[in-house]
């Protein structure tokens, strides 16, 4: 009975002993320095974030480096995650004292909105600017958001609609492959001026669980986590945030719901009829289920009413 088999599922993820290693490699460091500069100049922050985990995939630096400049939040990769939590982020953050301006898109960017979406809303903002003042936008995020896509898609926004515009982004599977600083025009109406910047890593988590979402959603690179333990957090999520565990174990291969990750390696390697005994390998095939939306739509972070200390707008 699924009922009862509820009571023994952990609702608590052990880490006293799991070591989450951060990467801020010297690019990163390096961009830091640069950016700390760089924010002085610009008008407006769009921070980009994974809308899985929107908490989690805020940047502190962000709060450190320009506590007081305007900002955008722009929750990528919707379709991944719950449809049910777009609603939540609304709520939160509309009892937000700093009242900040909201942005959706989903993976597929080619279909998105945002970046009109994002220039009507520049241009509410700042009315009581000169538009022949020069509004520079800053894209920030940290790795793997989705903030080259973002990128890319507004090139071809303001290319469309006539304006020069340099090379694409370079997006990859790997965080942190966006290393220089480059920027073009996207509005004469306002004049808006959008500025890419490198994925810069939070350089230091607070909570270990933090950690553990970043490398679920591939913030940062596979190999600084244990794949087995990102496995076993995996499992444990899904069973704590799906409302019918039966149907969360059909759809990923189980049996019935499970919360041992070496019994729920083998089921699930027996039900892609996979031969390897490697389960390192089953445990990173898993993980990618999930982040390509295979096994449903997850929110990751729960978002209650407490302020984001990472939003100052």
């Amino acid at each position: 009975n699924e009922g009862t088999m509820a009571n023994v599922f952990r609702r608590v993820f052990p880490t006293e002993n799991i070591t989450v290693h951060n990467w801020f490699p010297g690019h990163m460091a390096r961009a830091k320095r640069s950016l700390a500069d760089l924010l002085k100049t610009c008008d407006v922050i769009l921070e980009v974030r994974d809308a899985r985990i929107p908490l989690s995939s805020a940047n502190p630096l962000l709060q450190e480096l320009a506590p007081h400049k305007p900002r955008l939040l722009l929750f990528n990769k919707t379709d991944l995650a719950d449809p049910q939590r777009e609603k939540s982020i609304r709520e939160h953050y509309s009892n937000h004292p700093s009242k900040p301006l909201l942005l959706f898109s989903t993976s597929n960017t080619s279909k998105s909105p945002a970046v009109p979406q994002m220039i009507q809303m520049i241009k509410d903002s700042q009315k009581s600017r000169s538009y022949n003042q020069l509004i520079k936008v800053m894209v920030m995020g940290i790795p793997n958001v989705g903030k080259s896509s973002f990128i890319n898609l507004a090139r071809q926004y303001a290319s469309s609609i006539g304006f020069k515009v340099g090379g694409k982004a370079v997006i990859g599977p790997n965080p942190g492959v966006t290393r220089a600083i480059t920027g073009f025009r996207v509005s004469d109406d306002p004049q808006i001026f959008l500025l890419d910047s490198p994925g810069v890593m939070i350089p230091k988590f607070e909570e270990k669980e933090t950690g553990l979402k970043l490398a679920l959603t591939g913030a940062v690179r596979d190999s600084l986590t244990s794949p087995d333990i990102l496995a076993d957090y995996l499992l444990f999520l899904l069973n704590n945030l799906s409302s019918d565990r039966e149907t969360m174990a059909r759809k990923v291969g189980f049996s019935a719901p499970i919360d041992d990750i070496n019994v729920a390696l083998v089921e699930f390697a027996r039900s892609r009829k996979l031969s390897t005994q490697d389960w390192n390998e089953v445990a990173r095939l898993f993980i990618s289920c999930y982040r390509n939306g295979e096994f449903g739509r997850f929110t990751l972070d729960l978002l209650e009413p407490q302020e984001d200390r990472n939003v100052n707008i």
